[in-house]
């Protein structure tokens, strides 16, 4: 069952609810008494929240000291190996979906699951 974030219009309250998708858009009673409505801009944290280890992407490594470099320059935020011997030379590593996603998308890559 799908997890639906909700708000109080009268009071601001708001809160996450389990429910059936048919039952998705009626929200549940406030404190205050007022009904709840389906919050959709609420946070969930889904695509900043950070990965517990972080994610080798061995399908976008590269070979060579210049291609590494190259790599950099594409994408400074991402951590990758320019030490020949390192295990993980060539490799990138991300710390979050969000960065994730974003080398996927400079490196036009496409994900898909």
């Amino acid at each position: 069952m799908p997890m639906y974030c909700y708000r109080c219009a009268d009071c601001g309250r708001g809160g996450s609810e389990m429910r059936a998708m048919k039952d998705r858009d009626h929200g549940p009673p406030c404190r205050c008494g007022a009904r709840m409505q389906r919050d959709i801009t609420a946070e969930t944290g889904a695509v900043n929240t950070e990965y517990a280890k972080p994610i080798e992407m061995m399908s976008l490594a590269v070979d060579t000291v210049e291609e590494v470099h190259a790599f950099r320059t594409r994408n400074p935020d991402i951590e990758i190996s320019d030490r020949p011997g390192d295990r993980n030379f060539g490799i990138p590593v991300v710390k979050s979906r969000q960065q994730k996603l974003s080398v996927l998308h400079r490196e036009r890559y496409i994900e898909t699951n």
